[in-house]
């Protein structure tokens, strides 16, 4: 058995361990992220890494000086024999006492000032221009509000290229983190105190981009992510115009899906009405997200799972068993009745 496991099999595997191990590194180091902090669109995210990637080299090329003259030292000054003197000591030498005082306090003032200078631009006030958008963190959820156009929608957040988006963050519940790591820098999200972010996406910067909750926040921490959508000042303003235009008036199985959005189960004491807003309507919750445009999302369940029927379908049946730990009841509709409340949400476009 030993003689298998020590063979030439075993021999040729350790030989080609080395390289695959070098390989795998050097793969893993290619390709585009969907949440790098290495690969910054938005402003904010570029000048975070603008300030780390010099205090990164400068922390690798000390750790290399150190490093280095400890290996030289217990190369060039190891004992040899029994009979070798100690070594001079330096202990109470004014020079060299002078020295790695001074440069550690250079060091740090040096890191101070780059960090102070980066705090200052990104604390700068945004602009009159700026879109200003209110994000609210819940469990397990994000609110998205723009107070100035009234329109409200949750965990697609959308901003048009070449504008400054202004921020205002809070939470209802438990402390969050608002995080797209390619946009901007993360912030906590507090019950009870608002904190504030602005960035700009440049031109160049259409596209999709990941975000999450970056503190835990409780059962469903790890599934409380979002997305953004940078686009163009057009696609942004043919949006706005969308979203502000009443819903049409369901007609068909739609319509029969209003109605049974607009009951209250007695087995659960709430409906779907009680928790959730569609503007225009009667329903006006606001437990759960804003389903105005719920039709237009491209995920679901906080960007968890596509927007297609058979998913939605999945979720209003029992969202608990997409996403363990999410608050949205199960309300134990009939076939029929869920058919018809899928419909209806599919033509809130």
């Amino acid at each position: 058995m030993n003689a298998g496991r020590n063979g030439p099999g075993a021999s040729r595997a350790a030989k080609l361990l080395p390289p695959f191990v070098v390989a795998a590194i050097a793969l893993s180091a290619c390709g585009q992220l969907t949440q790098s902090t290495q690969q910054p669109v938005g402003d904010n995210a570029r000048q975070i890494l603008t300030l780390f990637m010099p205090i990164l080299w400068g922390a690798v090329a000390i750790f290399a000086l150190v490093l280095g003259f400890l290996v030289y030292s217990m190369i060039r000054f190891r004992r040899r024999s029994d009979s070798d003197p100690i070594p001079n000591q330096v202990h109470g030498d004014i020079r060299l006492e002078v020295l790695w005082t001074l440069v550690p306090t250079v060091i740090v003032i040096a890191l101070a000032v780059a960090t102070f200078r980066t705090i200052a631009v990104q604390a700068q006030a945004a602009p009159p221009d700026a879109l200003k958008v209110n994000v609210v963190g819940h469990q397990w959820w994000w609110e998205f509000e723009y107070p100035d156009l009234g329109i409200t929608t949750a965990n697609e957040l959308r901003v048009p290229v070449g504008r400054t988006i202004d921020l205002k963050i809070e939470a209802t519940d438990v402390i969050h983190s608002f995080w797209f790591p390619r946009i901007a820098g993360k912030i906590d999200a507090v019950p009870g105190r608002t904190n504030e972010l602005r960035f700009t996406v440049p031109p160049d910067g259409v596209g999709r981009y990941q975000g999450q909750c970056a503190e835990f926040c409780g059962f469903a921490h790890a599934q409380m992510k979002m997305l953004l959508f940078a686009v163009t000042e057009q696609e942004f303003d043919d949006w706005t115009a969308t979203m502000q235009t009443p819903p049409s008036e369901p007609e068909g199985e739609a319509a029969r899906g209003a109605e049974v959005f607009n009951t209250i189960y007695p087995s659960e004491s709430t409906g779907c009405f009680i928790c959730h807003t569609i503007d225009g309507t009667s329903a006006q919750g606001k437990v759960g997200p804003n389903l105005t445009d719920v039709a237009n999302r491209t995920m679901l369940g906080a960007a968890l799972i596509e927007n297609n029927t058979e998913n939605l379908t999945k979720w209003i049946e029992n969202a608990d068993n997409i996403k363990p730990g999410v608050l949205m009841p199960s309300l134990g509709l009939a076939p029929d009745e869920l058919a018809a409340v899928v419909a209806y949400l599919q033509s809130l476009r």
